[in-house]
């Protein structure tokens, strides 16, 4: 079974600031650190984004994701010199709240619902 890994765009554009954009659910072979960095390295290109415009880099806390020496993370690093890693705030949102909705019987349902439709 493949696994998916999506990618999404924060960037600035000169007239209305921040923008967000989802490009794509990329298809990954394997989940270890270096499938998933050469992966995000061919979009990347795909797109012709140059390395040294990219900032920032935001994942789940996955060790595979966020290693220091060995995660996606620290690889991308090695190609861009300006990037730093962030935990991705939209996973951090979706960790509490499947936290609160452990306690609350309403919100453990609704997802629940949402689980086995993205499943």
């Amino acid at each position: 079974m493949h696994s998916e890994l999506s990618i999404c765009f924060r960037y600035l554009t000169s007239a209305a600031g921040p923008a967000e954009l989802f490009y794509q659910l990329a298809t990954l072979t394997g989940t270890d650190a270096t499938t998933i960095t050469g992966v995000i390295l061919k979009i990347l290109a795909d797109v012709e984004i140059p390395m040294d415009r990219i900032h920032w880099l935001a994942f789940d806390g996955a060790a595979n994701m966020s290693g220091r020496k060995t995660g996606v993370q620290a690889q991308l690093k090695k190609t861009m010199e300006n990037a730093n890693y962030i935990h991705c705030s939209s996973h951090l949102l979706n960790l509490t709240a499947a936290n609160i909705a452990q306690d609350l019987k309403q919100w453990k349902g609704l997802f629940s619902a949402f689980n086995s439709l993205w499943k």
